[in-house]
Order: structure tokens, then C-alpha cells, then sequence
């Protein structure tokens, strides 16, 4: 029984505790994914990986690395941003924000 009270409280908490970020937070990869896929597009592709097993092993992480971080990138600024910007503009560089308004 007092388990099952305490699991029900955790579960109450962590729902209302992480419920109104995480809504934001799942606007900005969709509001930004033509800039994130136009980002990702400059990266090659896998298959260009050649060499040895252990090659093409660093290469691949590589590729993965710079996808991630282009990704993180544009989604921090976003974030970032959200006091000040609607929140259906996407311009990580900042650059003609003032048009929108």
C-alpha cells in the first residue's frame, strides 16, 4: 500500500513537474526542421566512408557527431529565444527577426 502511494505521488510530481517545459521544448525541432534538414544536408553521407573497419568506424561517429551538433545547435538558439520571438519563427542566426513583427 505505501508503495503503491509513493510510486502514485512520484508519477504526480514528474508529471507536473517537467509537463510545461517539455510542451516548448517539442515546438522548436518542428517549427526549425527546414533550417535542421538544410543543416543535416551539408554533411555527407555515410556511404562515403571508406578505409579499414576501424576507418570507417571514426568516420561514422564523426558524421553522427556533426549531425547531432548541427541539430543541438539550431535547437538551443530556439530555445533560447523563446521569451522574445513568436514562438513560429525559426532563425537561429537572428537575422531578419525584425520583419516578422
Amino acid at each position: 500500500m505505501w508503495r503503491k502511494l509513493c510510486t502514485a505521488f512520484a508519477a504526480v510530481a514528474l508529471v507536473a513537474g517537467f509537463g510545461l517545459p517539455s510542451a516548448y521544448a517539442k515546438k522548436c525541432p518542428r517549427i526549425c526542421k527546414t533550417e535542421i534538414t538544410a543543416c543535416r544536408s551539408t554533411i555527407p553521407d555515410k556511404s562515403t566512408c571508406t578505409g579499414t573497419r576501424k576507418e570507417k568506424g571514426k568516420c561514422r561517429r564523426a558524421i553522427n557527431k556533426a549531425k547531432r551538433v548541427c541539430m543541438t545547435s539550431i535547437i538551443k538558439a530556439c530555445k533560447q529565444r523563446k521569451d522574445t520571438v513568436p514562438a513560429d519563427v525559426c532563425s537561429p542566426s537572428g537575422a531578419f527577426l525584425d520583419l516578422v513583427e
